[in-house]
Protein backbone atom coordinates (compact mmCIF):
# COMPACT_ATOMS: atom_id res chain seq x y z
CA UNK A 1 0.00 0.00 0.00
CA UNK A 2 1.33 3.17 -0.91
CA UNK A 3 2.34 5.70 2.00
CA UNK A 4 0.99 9.03 1.41
CA UNK A 5 2.92 12.06 3.31
CA UNK A 6 1.96 15.07 4.43
CA UNK A 7 3.54 16.50 0.86
CA UNK A 8 1.06 14.36 -1.02
CA UNK A 9 -2.06 15.55 0.85
CA UNK A 10 -0.89 19.32 0.55
CA UNK A 11 -0.59 18.89 -3.41
CA UNK A 12 -3.98 17.22 -3.68
CA UNK A 13 -5.49 20.67 -1.65
CA UNK A 14 -3.51 23.07 -3.91
CA UNK A 15 -5.44 21.42 -6.82
CA UNK A 16 -8.82 21.39 -5.56
CA UNK A 17 -7.91 24.52 -4.54
CA UNK A 18 -7.12 25.51 -8.03
CA UNK A 19 -10.22 23.27 -9.58
CA UNK A 20 -12.51 25.35 -7.78
CA UNK A 21 -11.01 29.26 -8.82
CA UNK A 22 -11.04 27.96 -12.38
CA UNK A 23 -14.56 26.49 -12.14
CA UNK A 24 -15.49 29.89 -9.90
CA UNK A 25 -14.04 31.51 -12.67
CA UNK A 26 -15.39 30.37 -15.85
CA UNK A 27 -18.42 29.89 -14.28
CA UNK A 28 -18.45 34.02 -13.52
CA UNK A 29 -16.93 34.71 -16.98
CA UNK A 30 -20.50 32.39 -18.34
CA UNK A 31 -22.68 33.88 -16.08
CA UNK A 32 -21.66 37.72 -16.61
CA UNK A 33 -21.62 37.35 -20.41
CA UNK A 34 -25.35 35.99 -20.11
CA UNK A 35 -26.05 38.53 -17.91
CA UNK A 36 -24.62 41.09 -20.45
CA UNK A 37 -26.27 39.95 -23.55
CA UNK A 38 -29.80 41.33 -23.02
CA UNK A 39 -31.60 44.15 -21.49
CA UNK A 40 -34.78 42.93 -21.95
CA UNK A 41 -35.84 40.74 -18.49
CA UNK A 42 -37.15 37.46 -19.70
CA UNK A 43 -34.41 36.89 -22.28
CA UNK A 44 -32.23 37.89 -19.90
CA UNK A 45 -33.47 35.19 -17.26
CA UNK A 46 -33.62 32.40 -19.94
CA UNK A 47 -30.25 32.82 -20.53
CA UNK A 48 -29.25 32.86 -17.07
CA UNK A 49 -31.36 29.71 -16.12
CA UNK A 50 -29.60 28.20 -19.04
CA UNK A 51 -26.19 28.86 -17.77
CA UNK A 52 -26.81 27.68 -14.31
CA UNK A 53 -28.10 24.70 -15.05
CA UNK A 54 -25.15 23.71 -17.31
CA UNK A 55 -22.32 25.15 -14.97
CA UNK A 56 -23.84 23.27 -11.77
CA UNK A 57 -25.37 20.30 -13.70
CA UNK A 58 -28.48 21.07 -11.94
CA UNK A 59 -32.30 19.24 -13.53
CA UNK A 60 -33.79 22.20 -12.64
CA UNK A 61 -33.47 26.46 -12.14
CA UNK A 62 -36.54 28.89 -11.52
CA UNK A 63 -37.08 32.25 -10.94
CA UNK A 64 -39.90 33.85 -8.68
CA UNK A 65 -40.01 37.96 -9.05
CA UNK A 66 -41.61 40.12 -6.63
CA UNK A 67 -44.38 41.97 -7.89
CA UNK A 68 -46.04 44.17 -5.73
CA UNK A 69 -46.94 41.92 -2.22
CA UNK A 70 -46.42 38.76 -4.00
CA UNK A 71 -43.69 36.42 -5.52
CA UNK A 72 -45.08 35.03 -8.68
CA UNK A 73 -43.41 32.27 -10.86
CA UNK A 74 -41.72 34.34 -13.43
CA UNK A 75 -39.60 31.58 -15.40
CA UNK A 76 -38.05 28.19 -15.69
CA UNK A 77 -35.79 25.42 -17.12
CA UNK A 78 -36.60 21.68 -16.50
CA UNK A 79 -40.04 22.76 -14.44
CA UNK A 80 -42.86 20.06 -15.30
CA UNK A 81 -45.65 21.92 -13.69
CA UNK A 82 -46.13 25.48 -13.69
CA UNK A 83 -49.28 25.31 -13.69
CA UNK A 84 -49.62 24.04 -9.73
CA UNK A 85 -47.28 27.12 -9.01
CA UNK A 86 -48.97 29.59 -6.64
CA UNK A 87 -47.86 33.14 -6.00
CA UNK A 88 -45.87 33.34 -2.60
CA UNK A 89 -46.77 35.97 -0.25
CA UNK A 90 -43.95 37.98 1.00
CA UNK A 91 -45.33 38.14 4.49
CA UNK A 92 -45.06 34.02 4.35
CA UNK A 93 -42.82 33.11 7.31
CA UNK A 94 -40.54 31.31 5.35
CA UNK A 95 -40.20 33.67 2.22
CA UNK A 96 -39.51 36.13 5.46
CA UNK A 97 -36.84 33.32 6.66
CA UNK A 98 -34.90 33.07 3.24
CA UNK A 99 -34.94 37.18 3.53
CA UNK A 100 -33.91 37.62 6.52
CA UNK A 101 -30.75 34.90 5.98
CA UNK A 102 -29.55 36.81 2.49
CA UNK A 103 -27.68 34.34 1.43
CA UNK A 104 -28.30 30.53 -0.54
CA UNK A 105 -30.29 28.32 2.00
CA UNK A 106 -30.62 24.42 1.49
CA UNK A 107 -34.63 23.28 1.52
CA UNK A 108 -33.34 20.62 3.81
CA UNK A 109 -32.04 23.37 6.49
CA UNK A 110 -34.00 23.34 9.69
CA UNK A 111 -34.77 26.80 9.68
CA UNK A 112 -37.33 25.81 6.53
CA UNK A 113 -38.91 22.88 7.58
CA UNK A 114 -42.15 24.96 9.19
CA UNK A 115 -43.28 26.66 6.06
CA UNK A 116 -46.42 27.69 4.35
CA UNK A 117 -48.39 25.00 2.27
CA UNK A 118 -47.81 27.21 -0.57
CA UNK A 119 -43.99 27.34 -0.10
CA UNK A 120 -43.81 23.46 0.86
CA UNK A 121 -45.84 23.00 -2.63
CA UNK A 122 -43.91 24.91 -4.94
CA UNK A 123 -40.00 22.99 -3.48
CA UNK A 124 -41.71 19.46 -3.81
CA UNK A 125 -43.21 20.70 -7.55
CA UNK A 126 -39.73 21.79 -8.10
CA UNK A 127 -37.85 19.43 -6.81
CA UNK A 128 -35.63 22.45 -4.97
CA UNK A 129 -32.63 22.24 -3.57
CA UNK A 130 -31.45 25.34 -3.18
CA UNK A 131 -33.12 28.64 -2.31
CA UNK A 132 -31.55 32.05 -3.27
CA UNK A 133 -32.50 35.30 -2.30
CA UNK A 134 -31.73 38.08 -4.77
CA UNK A 135 -30.94 40.88 -2.91
CA UNK A 136 -30.66 44.67 -4.16
CA UNK A 137 -29.76 47.76 -1.85
CA UNK A 138 -30.89 45.02 0.91
CA UNK A 139 -34.48 44.38 -0.69
CA UNK A 140 -35.29 41.02 -1.38
CA UNK A 141 -36.78 41.22 -5.00
CA UNK A 142 -36.39 37.83 -6.55
CA UNK A 143 -35.71 33.75 -5.79
CA UNK A 144 -33.64 31.82 -7.51
CA UNK A 145 -34.17 27.92 -6.86
CA UNK A 146 -32.00 25.46 -8.16
CA UNK A 147 -32.66 22.35 -8.19
CA UNK A 148 -30.70 18.56 -7.62
CA UNK A 149 -27.68 18.08 -9.23
CA UNK A 150 -27.62 15.41 -12.21
CA UNK A 151 -25.08 13.62 -10.61
CA UNK A 152 -26.98 13.12 -6.83
CA UNK A 153 -24.28 15.39 -5.40
CA UNK A 154 -24.61 17.70 -2.63
CA UNK A 155 -23.77 21.14 -2.94
CA UNK A 156 -20.47 22.30 -1.53
CA UNK A 157 -19.99 24.71 0.89
CA UNK A 158 -18.24 26.69 -1.91
CA UNK A 159 -20.85 26.36 -4.02
CA UNK A 160 -23.06 27.62 -2.05
CA UNK A 161 -20.64 31.01 -1.16
CA UNK A 162 -20.35 31.48 -4.96
CA UNK A 163 -24.15 31.51 -5.08
CA UNK A 164 -24.55 33.96 -2.97
CA UNK A 165 -22.00 36.17 -4.98
CA UNK A 166 -23.63 35.56 -7.81
CA UNK A 167 -27.28 36.61 -6.36
CA UNK A 168 -25.90 39.99 -6.15
CA UNK A 169 -24.83 40.43 -9.74
CA UNK A 170 -28.33 39.06 -10.92
CA UNK A 171 -30.64 41.34 -8.62
CA UNK A 172 -28.58 44.30 -10.52
CA UNK A 173 -28.92 42.89 -13.83
CA UNK A 174 -32.62 42.48 -13.28
CA UNK A 175 -33.31 45.78 -11.78
CA UNK A 176 -31.34 47.31 -14.45
CA UNK A 177 -33.45 45.24 -17.31
CA UNK A 178 -36.32 46.59 -15.22
CA UNK A 179 -35.30 50.27 -15.39
CA UNK A 180 -34.84 49.63 -18.96
CA UNK A 181 -38.21 48.12 -19.67
CA UNK A 182 -39.65 50.98 -17.55
CA UNK A 183 -38.16 54.01 -20.19
CA UNK A 184 -39.44 51.99 -23.14
CA UNK A 185 -42.52 51.32 -21.79
CA UNK A 186 -42.32 55.15 -21.00
CA UNK A 187 -41.51 55.89 -24.11
CA UNK A 188 -43.65 54.11 -25.98
CA UNK A 189 -46.84 55.95 -23.81
CA UNK A 190 -44.98 59.19 -24.59
CA UNK A 191 -45.03 58.51 -28.54
CA UNK A 192 -48.91 56.96 -28.31
CA UNK A 193 -49.92 60.68 -26.30
CA UNK A 194 -47.60 62.49 -29.29
CA UNK A 195 -49.18 60.70 -31.55
CA UNK A 196 -52.47 61.04 -30.37
CA UNK A 197 -52.16 64.78 -30.25
CA UNK A 198 -50.94 64.81 -33.78
CA UNK A 199 -54.53 63.02 -34.75
CA UNK A 200 -56.56 65.23 -32.49
CA UNK A 201 -54.62 68.78 -34.14
CA UNK A 202 -55.46 67.15 -37.79
CA UNK A 203 -58.83 66.60 -36.61
CA UNK A 204 -59.59 70.01 -35.32
CA UNK A 205 -58.12 70.75 -38.84
CA UNK A 206 -60.40 68.70 -40.84
CA UNK A 207 -63.67 69.67 -38.83
CA UNK A 208 -63.16 73.18 -39.55
CA UNK A 209 -63.12 72.08 -43.03
CA UNK A 210 -66.30 70.21 -42.70
CA UNK A 211 -68.34 72.84 -40.28
CA UNK A 212 -67.52 74.84 -43.31
CA UNK A 213 -69.05 72.49 -46.07
CA UNK A 214 -71.45 71.80 -43.52
CA UNK A 215 -72.84 75.29 -43.50
CA UNK A 216 -72.50 76.00 -47.04
CA UNK A 217 -76.05 74.06 -47.87
CA UNK A 218 -77.93 76.72 -46.09
CA UNK A 219 -76.04 79.59 -46.54
CA UNK A 220 -76.24 78.85 -50.43
CA UNK A 221 -80.08 78.05 -49.84
CA UNK A 222 -80.60 81.64 -48.56
CA UNK A 223 -78.33 82.99 -50.94
CA UNK A 224 -80.24 81.93 -53.76
CA UNK A 225 -83.89 82.51 -51.80
CA UNK A 226 -83.08 86.27 -51.83
CA UNK A 227 -82.21 86.39 -55.13
CA UNK A 228 -85.34 84.29 -56.14
CA UNK A 229 -86.69 87.75 -53.72
CA UNK A 230 -85.32 90.26 -55.95
CA UNK A 231 -86.40 88.59 -59.08
CA UNK A 232 -90.17 88.05 -57.72
CA UNK A 233 -90.31 91.38 -56.38
CA UNK A 234 -89.27 92.86 -60.01
CA UNK A 235 -91.87 90.65 -61.60
CA UNK A 236 -94.45 91.62 -59.08
CA UNK A 237 -94.90 87.42 -58.35
CA UNK A 238 -95.58 88.98 -54.82
CA UNK A 239 -97.62 85.80 -53.88
CA UNK A 240 -94.55 83.39 -54.51
CA UNK A 241 -92.60 85.11 -51.66
CA UNK A 242 -93.99 83.31 -48.66
CA UNK A 243 -92.49 79.96 -50.62
CA UNK A 244 -89.39 81.73 -50.90
CA UNK A 245 -89.22 82.97 -47.34
CA UNK A 246 -90.43 79.10 -46.45
CA UNK A 247 -87.04 77.93 -47.71
CA UNK A 248 -85.08 80.69 -46.22
CA UNK A 249 -86.86 79.95 -42.54
CA UNK A 250 -85.85 76.59 -43.10
CA UNK A 251 -82.44 77.28 -44.15
CA UNK A 252 -81.93 79.64 -41.40
CA UNK A 253 -82.78 76.66 -38.82
CA UNK A 254 -80.66 74.24 -40.18
CA UNK A 255 -77.65 77.21 -39.50
CA UNK A 256 -78.90 77.29 -36.13
CA UNK A 257 -79.03 73.11 -35.54
CA UNK A 258 -75.05 73.39 -37.13
CA UNK A 259 -74.15 75.90 -35.10
CA UNK A 260 -75.96 73.80 -31.81
CA UNK A 261 -74.05 70.83 -33.35
CA UNK A 262 -70.78 72.59 -32.93
CA UNK A 263 -71.14 73.87 -29.71
CA UNK A 264 -72.05 70.05 -28.43
CA UNK A 265 -69.40 68.43 -29.81
CA UNK A 266 -66.61 71.01 -28.27
CA UNK A 267 -68.78 70.70 -24.82
CA UNK A 268 -68.52 66.74 -24.63
CA UNK A 269 -69.49 65.60 -21.76
CA UNK A 270 -69.51 68.63 -19.39
CA UNK A 271 -72.97 70.10 -20.85
CA UNK A 272 -76.41 68.51 -21.45
CA UNK A 273 -79.57 69.69 -23.42
CA UNK A 274 -83.13 68.85 -22.69
CA UNK A 275 -85.18 66.14 -24.49
CA UNK A 276 -89.05 67.31 -24.59
CA UNK A 277 -90.56 63.83 -24.78
CA UNK A 278 -94.28 63.79 -25.88
CA UNK A 279 -96.36 60.89 -27.99
CA UNK A 280 -95.98 61.36 -31.04
CA UNK A 281 -97.22 59.76 -34.90
CA UNK A 282 -94.44 58.53 -36.89
CA UNK A 283 -96.28 59.38 -40.25
CA UNK A 284 -96.43 62.99 -38.95
CA UNK A 285 -92.64 62.41 -38.33
CA UNK A 286 -92.19 61.13 -42.03
CA UNK A 287 -94.23 63.98 -43.11
CA UNK A 288 -92.45 66.70 -41.86
CA UNK A 289 -88.80 65.26 -42.90
CA UNK A 290 -91.00 65.18 -46.54
CA UNK A 291 -91.24 69.23 -46.48
CA UNK A 292 -87.61 69.73 -45.01
CA UNK A 293 -85.83 67.32 -47.85
CA UNK A 294 -86.99 69.04 -50.84
CA UNK A 295 -85.62 72.26 -49.35
CA UNK A 296 -81.88 70.28 -49.34
CA UNK A 297 -82.54 68.75 -52.97
CA UNK A 298 -82.01 72.10 -54.81
CA UNK A 299 -78.99 71.09 -56.49
CA UNK A 300 -79.98 67.23 -56.50
CA UNK A 301 -83.07 66.70 -58.13
CA UNK A 302 -81.97 63.74 -59.76
CA UNK A 303 -81.97 61.96 -56.11
CA UNK A 304 -85.07 60.12 -55.52
CA UNK A 305 -86.47 60.05 -51.77
CA UNK A 306 -89.24 57.34 -50.97
CA UNK A 307 -90.95 58.41 -47.73
CA UNK A 308 -93.91 56.27 -46.52
CA UNK A 309 -96.94 57.36 -45.87
CA UNK A 310 -100.21 55.84 -43.58
CA UNK A 311 -97.83 53.39 -41.98
CA UNK A 312 -99.74 51.52 -39.46
CA UNK A 313 -97.47 51.97 -36.50
CA UNK A 314 -98.37 52.64 -32.42
CA UNK A 315 -97.10 55.72 -31.51
CA UNK A 316 -93.67 56.89 -30.12
CA UNK A 317 -92.69 58.62 -27.00
CA UNK A 318 -90.02 61.13 -28.78
CA UNK A 319 -88.93 64.76 -28.66
CA UNK A 320 -90.49 64.81 -32.24
CA UNK A 321 -87.81 67.59 -33.06
CA UNK A 322 -84.72 65.64 -32.22
CA UNK A 323 -86.00 62.82 -34.39
CA UNK A 324 -86.85 64.98 -37.47
CA UNK A 325 -83.36 66.17 -36.99
CA UNK A 326 -82.11 62.55 -37.17
CA UNK A 327 -83.90 62.06 -40.36
CA UNK A 328 -82.55 64.65 -41.90
CA UNK A 329 -78.95 64.19 -40.76
CA UNK A 330 -79.30 61.09 -42.31
CA UNK A 331 -80.64 61.57 -45.57
CA UNK A 332 -77.80 64.68 -45.45
CA UNK A 333 -75.56 62.07 -45.44
CA UNK A 334 -77.38 59.86 -48.28
CA UNK A 335 -77.52 62.53 -50.35
CA UNK A 336 -73.85 62.95 -50.21
CA UNK A 337 -73.01 59.14 -50.53
CA UNK A 338 -74.74 59.23 -53.65
CA UNK A 339 -72.41 59.69 -57.13
CA UNK A 340 -74.38 58.79 -59.76
CA UNK A 341 -78.32 59.74 -61.78
CA UNK A 342 -80.85 58.19 -60.41
CA UNK A 343 -79.75 56.84 -56.89
CA UNK A 344 -82.71 56.63 -54.36
CA UNK A 345 -83.11 57.41 -50.54
CA UNK A 346 -86.02 55.62 -49.23
CA UNK A 347 -86.43 55.56 -45.81
CA UNK A 348 -88.55 53.19 -43.55
CA UNK A 349 -89.79 51.91 -40.27
CA UNK A 350 -91.43 48.50 -38.69
CA UNK A 351 -92.46 47.39 -35.17
CA UNK A 352 -89.21 45.95 -33.92
CA UNK A 353 -90.25 42.29 -33.21
CA UNK A 354 -86.70 41.49 -31.66
CA UNK A 355 -86.41 44.60 -29.75
CA UNK A 356 -89.93 44.85 -27.63
CA UNK A 357 -91.45 47.94 -27.33
CA UNK A 358 -89.24 49.69 -29.98
CA UNK A 359 -90.17 51.28 -33.52
CA UNK A 360 -87.10 50.54 -35.88
CA UNK A 361 -86.32 53.29 -38.45
CA UNK A 362 -83.72 52.83 -41.64
CA UNK A 363 -82.58 55.42 -43.59
CA UNK A 364 -81.38 53.31 -47.26
CA UNK A 365 -79.28 54.99 -50.30
CA UNK A 366 -77.50 53.63 -53.64
CA UNK A 367 -74.44 54.96 -52.87
CA UNK A 368 -71.13 54.52 -52.49
CA UNK A 369 -71.09 52.40 -49.44
CA UNK A 370 -68.98 51.51 -46.56
CA UNK A 371 -66.07 49.57 -45.37
CA UNK A 372 -67.10 47.37 -42.72
CA UNK A 373 -64.28 48.44 -40.83
CA UNK A 374 -66.02 52.31 -40.26
CA UNK A 375 -68.84 50.90 -39.16
CA UNK A 376 -68.29 51.91 -35.56
CA UNK A 377 -66.14 54.78 -36.35
CA UNK A 378 -68.27 57.02 -38.59
CA UNK A 379 -70.66 57.56 -35.42
CA UNK A 380 -67.16 59.39 -33.42
CA UNK A 381 -66.69 63.01 -33.37
CA UNK A 382 -65.02 64.50 -35.93
CA UNK A 383 -64.63 61.58 -37.71
CA UNK A 384 -64.97 61.63 -42.27
CA UNK A 385 -64.56 58.99 -44.66
CA UNK A 386 -62.49 60.22 -47.38
CA UNK A 387 -61.12 64.02 -47.86
CA UNK A 388 -63.35 67.07 -46.74
CA UNK A 389 -62.76 68.13 -50.60
CA UNK A 390 -65.02 64.90 -51.53
CA UNK A 391 -67.65 66.61 -48.67
CA UNK A 392 -70.58 68.85 -50.34
CA UNK A 393 -73.77 68.87 -51.53
CA UNK A 394 -72.97 69.69 -55.12
CA UNK A 395 -73.44 67.23 -57.69
CA UNK A 396 -70.22 68.35 -59.51
CA UNK A 397 -68.07 68.59 -56.52
CA UNK A 398 -69.21 65.20 -54.65
CA UNK A 399 -67.22 62.19 -54.63
CA UNK A 400 -68.21 60.30 -51.69
CA UNK A 401 -66.46 61.49 -49.23
CA UNK A 402 -67.32 62.24 -45.65
CA UNK A 403 -70.39 61.52 -42.90
CA UNK A 404 -70.30 65.01 -41.63
CA UNK A 405 -71.02 65.92 -38.58
CA UNK A 406 -74.29 64.85 -37.69
CA UNK A 407 -74.03 61.35 -37.07
CA UNK A 408 -72.23 61.99 -33.71
CA UNK A 409 -74.97 63.65 -32.65
CA UNK A 410 -77.67 61.92 -33.92
CA UNK A 411 -76.07 59.01 -31.93
CA UNK A 412 -76.66 60.85 -28.91
CA UNK A 413 -79.75 61.92 -29.74
CA UNK A 414 -81.27 58.05 -30.26
CA UNK A 415 -79.10 56.67 -26.94
CA UNK A 416 -80.50 59.22 -24.58
CA UNK A 417 -83.98 58.45 -26.42
CA UNK A 418 -83.46 54.83 -24.79
CA UNK A 419 -82.23 53.51 -28.94
CA UNK A 420 -79.84 52.10 -30.47
CA UNK A 421 -78.23 53.20 -34.20
CA UNK A 422 -75.52 51.16 -36.19
CA UNK A 423 -74.64 51.05 -40.10
CA UNK A 424 -74.78 48.08 -42.07
CA UNK A 425 -73.44 48.00 -45.74
CA UNK A 426 -71.85 45.40 -47.86
CA UNK A 427 -69.05 47.34 -48.95
CA UNK A 428 -67.93 50.16 -51.92
CA UNK A 429 -70.45 50.50 -54.16
CA UNK A 430 -73.48 48.47 -52.40
CA UNK A 431 -75.04 51.55 -50.50
CA UNK A 432 -75.33 51.85 -46.82
CA UNK A 433 -78.65 51.03 -44.30
CA UNK A 434 -78.44 53.62 -41.13
CA UNK A 435 -81.18 51.76 -38.51
CA UNK A 436 -82.15 53.51 -35.20
CA UNK A 437 -84.38 52.61 -32.97
CA UNK A 438 -87.01 55.11 -30.88
CA UNK A 439 -89.68 53.77 -28.21
CA UNK A 440 -93.24 53.39 -28.33
CA UNK A 441 -93.98 53.82 -24.46
CA UNK A 442 -92.27 56.69 -22.39
CA UNK A 443 -93.38 58.65 -19.83
CA UNK A 444 -94.06 62.34 -20.84
CA UNK A 445 -90.71 64.49 -19.21
CA UNK A 446 -88.02 66.36 -19.47
CA UNK A 447 -84.82 64.10 -19.76
CA UNK A 448 -80.70 65.19 -19.59
CA UNK A 449 -78.81 64.29 -22.26
CA UNK A 450 -74.54 63.82 -21.74
CA UNK A 451 -72.88 63.78 -25.16
CA UNK A 452 -69.81 61.14 -25.03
Amino acid sequence: MPIRDDHTDAHENVEERLRRKLFDLETINEISRQLNSSLETAKLVDNLLVALIGRFGVQMAAIYLKRGPIFSFYAGRGVRNRLSLRPLDAEDDGVRIIAEHSAPMLCADPGLRNVSPELRDAFLSLSAEVVVPLMNRSEVTGILILGRKMAQKTYREYELGFLSLLANHVAIALANADRVEKIVEADLKLKQAYDRLSELDRSKSKFIGLASHELNTPVTIIDLSLFNIKTILSRKDRYKIDDVLGSMEIAIERLKEIASDLVLLARGEENAISLRVRSANVNDLFDEVRKLSAVYLTERREVTIRIPEALDLPKVRVDARRIIRVLIALIENSIKAITEEGGEIELTAVRDETREGFVTVCCRDTGVGLDKKYHQQVFDKFFEVGEIVHHSTSKVAHRGGGFGIGLSVSREIVRNHGGEIWVESEGAGKGCRVYFTIPIARVTGTVKIALA
